[in-house]
């Protein structure tokens, strides 16, 4: 019994200072403040941004990911959209929208900013939306509420 004590003390001590020295790396690394995080290029934020969801949290980061796109159903005209196209009625569309929606934001989230596969899937995700768009089903600024949802949630939920 001591001794699975001490092995699991053990594990847990080296994974802690794994974890900070990884921490630490990336802080030496890109040594932002508040004031400075301006000149932050698009490639460094995905690469701390990767390591909160790949290695720290990725548990968290991808519960707060479905659960922002749940947040949307809240939006009146989102939810007045999805009742009239019936998305959310049938089990079979309404899973195959969350599992598509899930494919298309982990490429986004997920794969470098300017790789074919990222790209391809903001693509994606803008040609599915474009025709509620064009006809003012869906408004632009609920696109924008919605999109900073994907970006806010996971923040938020790591807090």
């Amino acid at each position: 019994m001591f001794a699975i004590i001490v092995t699991v003390a053990a594990y847990l001590i080296v994974v802690q200072k794994l974890r900070f020295l990884r921490a630490n790396s990336l802080s030496r690394k890109y040594p932002y403040d508040r004031e400075s995080l301006a000149h932050m290029t698009l490639e460094e934020a995905f690469e701390i941004q990767s390591s909160l969801a790949e290695l720290e949290f990725p548990f968290t980061f991808s519960t707060s990911i479905f659960f922002a796109l749940f947040k949307t159903y809240g939006i009146p005209s989102i939810s007045k959209l999805l009742v009239a196209t019936g998305e959310l009625a049938n089990p079979n569309s309404s899973s195959k929208r969350a599992a598509d929606t899930g494919v298309l934001l982990t490429e986004i989230v997920l794969t470098k900013p300017n790789s074919s596969r990222n790209l391809d899937a903001i693509a994606r995700m803008n040609w599915l939306h474009d025709r509620y768009r064009r006809a003012g089903k869906i408004k632009d600024g609920d696109m924008l509420h919605t999109l900073s949802l994907f970006v806010l949630e996971p923040v938020r939920w790591t807090e």
